[in-house]
């Protein structure tokens, strides 16, 4: 594919928020020119690397061009008149471009053959016989006008043209049609339709020559037809539901009875009655006749839905009440904070479930950071997977960034992964403003799809920003759009003492969970248990020279307070206002710089917090359930990429799982204490 090519499907990609999927020898999109719910878009490329565009809705290819910034100038100096015609010269090109060709030219046996027709009923009943036609292949056949049609085999547009002048709309078959008789005549689209009816003895005409609306005189021969009913069944897709539509509003305002038809839906989008025929053979007359009607167009306004409609959905669950599944998730903090390495250690948790990962970053080094703390965190390198960015056709690889929303979801397709992890998101937005909202929104949204479509959390890191404020979500880079789009954020960093944790900002599926404490160190990272560190103790500034001088005089105080055993947080923070004059703010500094602990006993009124010295050998407390529902895939290498296959292994039962230094055993519903 050339460049231009594919710069214009990433474009459209893009633009539309959908990503391409592959049909024939080309690609199937979602329309940039209109709004719609399906991808009405194709896209081709000719041998001479020049675009085949065509809306099924009917949008002109020029106005799909200019929705996303192009034009024909970028592929050819020629621009067609509209999406069904021939390329044509510009004025002053030379000569126009050839016809827009997508395969290699059918015969005429093999055009029977692919459609389950008679060859020898079709040469002898409609006088169908191969020719060349302007330098084309083409079956050429008479009409009851006297000018034959011709149908080109070369998938080049046009399709269809008239042999000679005078040639005009009229009824193709309709002789045919009167001798299979019967009370009901099939109105389909294209001649190879009609054929394929009249051999299976089921009376079809077709619209023979380029037509919008249908002249007085076709409504006239409807009408001394001598049948009793009309059924519609035009292509299935947009343009051919639109059609049907309005043929049928015309034979019923002339007075005849008419109904539109719907095509089964497994036969794909664009799908005829030659379609059907080739399926379903000798049983054509039988499936036309059980076809539903097709549905009646829904009026262009709000889409209303009362609650009572709406089923409730159960939450599921990776860390609850951190990170759910299915959904987009933020990680804040300052560099180094740690936010790698939790999101590597939750990567740790659930591939030890089973699951598999993909860590996608255009920050850290693989080889001298990511993988060596992989091997830290005792992650099984097969199961965690790196996206390292897009191969071109040409062999050439470059970063991806979150208008490669279409790459990211292959990837996903592939691996079937329980977490995607963007590290820093900044990197990922190198298209668009970070500090724009709708521009923020436009990119996030994809990934909201994706998380919702395949159940994959999609975590995203983000750094903070130097700016003091004092409201903790608007510390991240960029707009608060990152917050609002996720469905769970969380802080990392260390309070003035270097007491580090994890703490929950925003849960839009249930209450916030409590501070998490962390370490890192020379073996790795851990997780120490919960304590009672917030927000603003966090992006609390460092202390000067006095306020250190301060805090450590308080670390002596609370040292001797504490000799005797634990506390109540409160009465020692109101003995130390009494005693020395200090502030609680100080005081809680104090306790971090011994390393002292916090923790809560009870719950409710009753509850307190209870401080205490540091201790030796402290055994860290399992921090939630992790609650997963998918189903473990073969091994890969992660330095190769996406290469893994689906495999069909079970849920797993009961398991040990890496906890902090040693294992915590799972009882397949809750980790336990030991």
């Amino acid at each position: 594919m050339n460049p231009p090519l594919e710069r214009l499907l990433q474009a459209v990609e893009s633009r539309t928020s959908h990503h391409r999927e592959r049909s024939g020898d080309g690609f199937k999109l979602h329309c940039p020119a209109h709004d719609g719910h399906s991808p009405a878009l194709s896209i081709g490329e000719t041998p001479d690397g020049l675009p085949l565009i065509h809306c099924h809705a009917g949008c002109d290819s020029g106005d799909v061009l200019k929705a996303v910034g192009f034009s024909w100038a970028d592929f050819h100096e020629g621009e067609p008149k509209n999406s069904q015609a021939t390329h044509h010269a510009a004025p002053g090109a030379t000569k126009a471009p050839p016809p827009v060709q997508s395969s290699s030219p059918q015969t005429f046996e093999q055009f029977c053959k692919a459609r389950h027709l008679d060859a020898v009923r079709l040469a002898s009943r409609w006088e169908v016989a191969a020719a060349t036609f302007k330098d084309r292949p083409c079956l050429r056949y008479g009409t009851a006008l006297g000018i034959d049609r011709i149908k080109y085999l070369d998938g080049a547009k046009p399709k269809y043209s008239w042999a000679a002048k005078g040639g005009k709309v009229h009824w193709y078959g309709m002789g045919a049609a009167r001798k299979h008789g019967g009370p009901a005549l099939f109105v389909v689209n294209g001649e190879p339709s009609v054929w394929a009816a009249d051999q299976e003895a089921v009376a079809a005409v077709c619209p023979c020559g380029e037509t919008v609306t249908l002249a007085p005189a076709m409504l006239e021969d409807l009408k001394s037809s001598g049948f009793e009913r009309f059924a519609v069944v035009y292509d299935r897709d947009a343009a051919g539901r639109a059609g049907a539509r309005k043929t049928v509003k015309a034979l019923r305002d002339a007075g005849l009875e008419a109904m539109a038809l719907e095509l089964p839906e497994d036969l794909g989008d664009r799908a005829d009655v030659d379609d059907l025929h080739r399926r379903v053979g000798s049983g054509l007359r039988a499936a036309l006749g059980g076809l539903p009607p097709l549905p009646e167009p829904q009026a262009a306004g709000p889409v209303l839905r009362p609650f009572s409609e709406i089923e409730p959905e159960e939450v599921s669950w990776l860390w609850e009440p951190y990170i759910p599944a299915g959904k987009l998730v933020l990680f804040q903090g300052d560099p180094a904070a740690g936010k790698t390495w939790a999101a590597l250690a939750l990567c740790a948790r659930l591939i030890a479930m089973g699951e598999r990962a993909i860590y996608a970053t255009l920050e850290d080094g693989w080889g001298d950071t990511l993988r060596p703390r992989a091997d830290k965190l005792g992650i099984d390198p097969s199961r965690l997977v790196a996206l390292v960015g897009r191969r071109e056709e040409d062999g050439s690889e470059r970063p991806l960034t979150l208008s490669d929303a279409g790459d990211i979801e292959r990837a996903v397709l592939e691996v079937k992964p329980a977490l995607l992890v963007l590290d820093p998101i900044s990197a990922w937005l190198q298209d668009a403003s970070m500090n724009r909202a709708n521009e923020v929104r436009g990119k996030l949204t994809p990934m909201v799809k994706l998380a919702e479509r395949h159940g994959v959390t999609v975590l995203i890191l983000q750094h903070l920003t130097k700016a003091r404020t004092d409201r903790a979500m608007y510390r991240g880079q960029g707009s608060i759009d990152f917050v609002a789009a996720c469905r769970s954020a969380l802080l990392f960093g260390a309070a003035p003492g270097g007491q580090r944790a994890m703490v929950h900002l925003k849960n839009s599926l249930g209450p916030l969970g409590k501070s998490i404490g962390y370490s890192i160190g020379e073996e790795g990272f851990s997780w120490t248990g919960e304590n009672d560190l917030s927000a603003a103790d966090l992006l609390e500034p460092e202390a000067g020279p006095e306020e250190k001088g301060e805090r450590e005089d308080a670390a002596v105080w609370l040292e001797v307070a504490l000799s005797g055993g634990p506390q109540e947080a409160g009465d020692l923070q109101q003995r130390f206002e009494r005693e020395q004059r200090g502030t609680r703010r100080t005081l809680r500094r104090a306790l971090a710089s011994i390393g002292g602990t916090r923790t809560r006993e009870g719950f409710g009124p009753g509850g307190r917090v209870v401080w205490s010295l540091p201790t030796i050998g402290d055994t860290p407390t399992p921090i939630g359930d992790i609650h997963t529902h998918r189903v473990p895939y073969d091994e890969t290498t992660a330095s190769k990429g996406l290469q893994g296959k689906a495999s069909t292994i079970g849920d797993k039962g009961k398991e040990s799982v890496p906890y902090g230094p040693g294992p915590v055993p799972y009882d397949g519903e809750a980790f336990v204490e030991v």
